[in-house]
């Protein structure tokens, strides 16, 4: 119907960019104590890629997931899907624990990865993310692999609140 519905720019490389140094973890981290996927989330078995939310607070979250290899999903990938939808999954419970409701991820403002390996193993997820009114926050996603590199990240990540679970007066 002639509508924008996406847009995206994708800078070519000859080989993949330095890292930056590890995030610094988000500060006062209290436990998650509700269960992530029934509830929280939506996402079927295949998708189901937190092992653990081990923390949140109003600066963020950390979590451990798995991806696409350690899932198993077959084809030729580029990115680590799996990896990149578990960061997606760790925003929608962060804005959840912050501003109540339930989310989607609207915006990416940018992609970001260091070499083209997959983790083997645990994936560490980091969020550090802000508040920007009663139903959108933005937030940056660091994926660091059990060497501690930093593997890729998500930055800018705009997620609002679904309409239909925004209570009345809030």
């Amino acid at each position: 119907g002639g509508s924008l519905h996406y847009t995206a720019v994708a800078e070519m490389a000859e080989r993949a960019p330095q890292p930056s140094a590890p995030p610094e973890l988000p500060a006062a981290l209290e436990s998650f104590d509700r269960k992530v996927y029934g509830e929280e989330l939506f996402h079927g078995p295949e998708f189901q890629v937190i092992r653990s939310l081990d923390g949140v607070s109003s600066e963020g979250a950390v979590g451990t997931l798995v991806g696409t290899r350690v899932r198993g999903w077959t084809g030729r990938w580029s990115t680590d899907a799996a990896a990149l939808d578990g960061g997606l999954q760790l925003a929608l419970l962060w804005t959840g624990h912050v501003i109540g409701g339930k989310s989607l991820p609207t915006a990416v403002g940018g992609y970001h990865a260091y070499g083209t390996d997959f983790a083997k193993g645990l994936i560490r997820c980091a969020l550090r993310g802000k508040v920007v009114s009663d139903s959108k926050t933005v937030c940056d996603i660091s994926f660091v692999g059990e060497d501690g590199a930093l593997l890729s990240e998500l930055r800018g990540v705009e997620v609002h609140c679904r309409p239909d679970t925004v209570k009345a007066g809030e």
